[in-house]
């Protein structure tokens, strides 16, 4: 069976989101060819992870992409940027299958083995900032082989540059609101991060000083509305603050549900997948180093990062101005100021999609078929954003089938012929509580769609999915 999605909110855009102008608009056709290896990432993970909502695909490959260029990718606007994405995938639990679809994220790393580039999965923020600033070489380093030394001396080269996955995100959002918890850091270690300063110096009595250059460091969480609910009320500090503002949030509708079969064979990450992580990295470069003896331990001492920065053109310019610009004036309009922070930093998150696009393809500047696309991305994620706003503010008293009834007839059918395999006209009125003579020409339109298709078995005519 074909993997479909009920609802995608690339094509369905919520009615509470402010349209952008025709002048704001881009085609996204524009963007065909700015990044082939996202596209095919997007349909390598679709496969194998079938029942993610859509939109955490292309999130997760974007986490890829922005951990790989370690903070070696820069634009200037104003100040040097970063290419750095935060990125929440925000869904009920098992129902979207968010740590399935960021596990392939995590394991494209290890195949083309970038791995050293992650963070550990839990960690405090003061080990965190620890581990970032630290040149220390395992105490073995001697007794490697040839390529595990050259990993480990990768690992200490770009050890304040690091992508984190935290795969149950709600967890530290609980102890980061603690006064005395132990993740109580996180939040100014996000914001401050996010910001891509020229370093960072922690201090404390106990430990000492930290001091990371040239931080950096991307995020893929998954949370649950119900662990983000009790922060994310109207008015919540986390929005004033501008915590929730540094991240995208993909969130499907209540009313999304993605269906399919795990395929029945070994996962296998292509080289055309692998290949392009590997050649960039080699091309975006390491620093010099030495290394020395200190206090018994071997230290690698570094030169800086070194640093591709990549223009902008006129084009791209011009373009992100006219979103900018749509986008504060939707700022002023808006009488509820919750989502200011996310709104102002939505064209520099395009930004940082289109220069990542750039560098992959090896190219000088950031061109308008970079800035297509990621404009196209960023407006899912502003989709993503009210989902996710209207969901945590507002009270949820009925059951969960109310949520499926108010899903279009079309939409319960395919549901329906999703969850009750090989089904007949007689189990989908049974299974929606539909009555045949509104199911039957439902079916009729989806069949004429390619979205459903019709067969003879035993006498007895099924319906089966087609196609997304």
């Amino acid at each position: 069976m074909d993997n479909f999605n009920t609802i995608s909110s690339s094509n369905q855009l919520n009615s509470e989101v402010p349209q952008l102008p025709e002048e704001a608009r881009l085609p996204e056709e524009l963007g065909v060819d700015a990044c082939p290896w996202l596209d095919e990432y997007v349909d390598f993970s679709r496969k194998w992870s079938p029942e993610s909502f859509d939109d955490y695909h292309e999130a997760c490959g974007l986490f890829v992409l922005s951990t790989v260029a370690a903070g070696r990718v820069v634009f200037d606007l104003g100040s040097p940027r970063k290419t750095n994405l935060n990125t929440m995938l925000v869904g009920r639990t098992s129902i979207h299958a968010k740590s399935t679809a960021s596990n392939i994220a995590k394991s494209l790393l290890r195949e083309a083995r970038l791995e050293w580039l992650l963070a550990p999965d839990e960690i405090t923020p003061q080990k965190l900032i620890s581990d970032m600033a630290s040149n220390e070489l395992p105490g073995n380093f001697r007794h490697l082989s040839d390529e595990l030394q050259q990993k480990e001396i990768h690992r200490v080269l770009t050890a304040g540059q690091r992508g984190w996955v935290v795969d149950e995100f709600g967890d530290n959002l609980k102890a980061m609101m603690q006064p005395n918890g132990i993740m109580n850091g996180i939040k100014g270690l996000i914001r401050t991060l996010d910001d891509s300063p020229s370093k960072y110096e922690y201090s404390t009595i106990s430990r000492g000083k930290n001091l990371i250059s040239q931080p950096y460091l991307p995020m893929l969480a998954n949370v649950t509305i119900a662990d983000l609910a009790p922060y994310a009320r109207r008015g919540n500090t986390l929005w004033g603050d501008g915590f929730f503002a540094r991240f995208a949030t993909p969130t499907p509708p209540n009313a999304s549900l993605s269906f399919g079969k795990f395929p029945n064979q070994q996962r296998i990450f292509p080289e055309s997948l692998v290949l392009p992580l590997v050649n960039w990295n080699a091309r975006l470069g390491f620093p010099g180093y030495k290394i020395v003896e200190s206090e018994g331990k071997q230290v690698l001492v570094p030169k800086p990062l070194p640093i591709i920065h990549l223009k902008i053109s006129s084009e791209v310019y011009e373009a992100h101005y006219v979103y900018h610009q749509e986008l504060r004036l939707q700022t002023l309009n808006n009488q509820n100021f919750d989502l200011d922070g996310n709104y102002t930093r939505f064209p520099e998150k395009a930004l940082r999609i289109a220069a990542l696009f750039a560098s992959f393809e090896n190219s000088e500047s950031i061109e308008l078929k970079h800035w297509a696309k990621a404009q196209a991305i960023t407006e899912r994620w502003r989709i993503g954003l009210h989902e996710l706003y209207q969901q945590v503010t507002t009270t949820k008293d009925s059951p969960t089938t109310r949520y499926v009834k108010d899903m279009p007839i079309e939409a319960q059918i395919i549901r329906a012929i999703g969850i009750k395999l090989m089904s007949g006209i007689r189990e989908i009125c049974q299974f929606t509580g539909l009555k045949s003579d509104v199911v039957t020409p439902a079916l009729n339109k989806l069949i004429s769609e390619g979205k459903v298709f019709e067969v003879k078995q035993d006498g007895k005519n099924i319906f089966m999915l087609g196609k997304k």
